[in-house]
């Protein structure tokens, strides 16, 4: 019996349709700004997939009446990108969008990956979560190979830019470091590595506990892989770190 016939048909037709209507603004009833910018939408699309959008348009605030939502702490491009997957499953993380906004020269596809789970996270948007962390593993790969500078100022801003109780992206760049064939030596002799872990010391004890498994229930043990270990004076397990390498070198990273 021949099997059926996988297709994604039915995805790019919906697709295409809900770009159509993006594009032409057709049957809008809803309006986003920003800095002047303004995107013609639709409230069932938008409040169905955001949980921001839909308070927004039933709370019986301003904007319910108003049928405007004005946005301020975001940049037209993104906010671009933010409409583009609500409407096309899918944005670009090049530096200009699909409205011809664009970003200043120096945000990387890396950059704007950060920034778009940002977006989801703030908005309530769990599909552009995602989809950001596919497209922030891409050009994690892409960076490692060209950018390790660049690569580290990212990290930070990952941190940055997540609660402490949203690990997805920080887990995903931590796994990302710490597995990629090569990385984790080139990027720990950099000076600006010992910048970031003490900048950012939740991620310095991310890296131990995913280099140094056998670290549990916050206690030292120097019997396995000893790749890493942390120590302090006071008998700690967090509040000093060092780093032991192969090699023999050691590197303090926190003071």
């Amino acid at each position: 019996m021949p099997q059926p016939r996988k297709t994604n048909v039915p995805v790019e037709e919906l697709v295409q349709g809900f770009t159509g209507l993006l594009d032409s603004g057709e049957s809008a009833d809803l309006k986003i700004e920003c800095n002047g910018q303004l995107w013609a939408v639709h409230s069932p699309i938008i409040c169905s997939r955001s949980a921001y959008f839909k308070a927004a348009c039933t709370s019986g605030f301003q904007e319910t009446e108003t049928r405007l939502i004005k946005l301020q702490d975001e940049t037209p491009a993104m906010v671009d990108r933010m409409m583009s997957y609500f409407y096309k499953l899918d944005y670009s993380d090049g530096q200009s969008t699909s409205q011809d906004f664009h970003d200043h020269s120096d945000i990387s596809p890396l950059h704007t990956n950060v920034v778009m789970y940002a977006i989801g996270e703030k908005f309530g948007i769990g599909g552009l979560k995602k989809l950001a962390e596919e497209k922030f593993e891409i050009a994690f790969d892409s960076s490692a190979e060209t950018d390790l500078t660049q690569l580290l100022q990212v990290i930070t801003e990952v941190y940055n830019t997540t609660p402490d109780t949203d690990y997805g992206l920080r887990a995903l760049a931590v796994t990302l470091t710490t597995t990629k064939p090569g990385l984790y030596p080139r990027l720990v002799i950099l000076p600006e590595f010992k910048d970031t872990v003490a900048a950012v010391p939740q991620f310095a004890v991310d890296l131990i506990v995913s280099t140094a498994p056998h670290i549990r229930d916050g206690k030292c043990d120097r019997r396995e892989r000893g790749f890493a270990q942390i120590s302090d004076t006071s008998g700690g397990c967090y509040s000093g770190l060092v780093f032991h390498f192969e090699a023999g070198r050691r590197l303090n990273l926190v003071s």
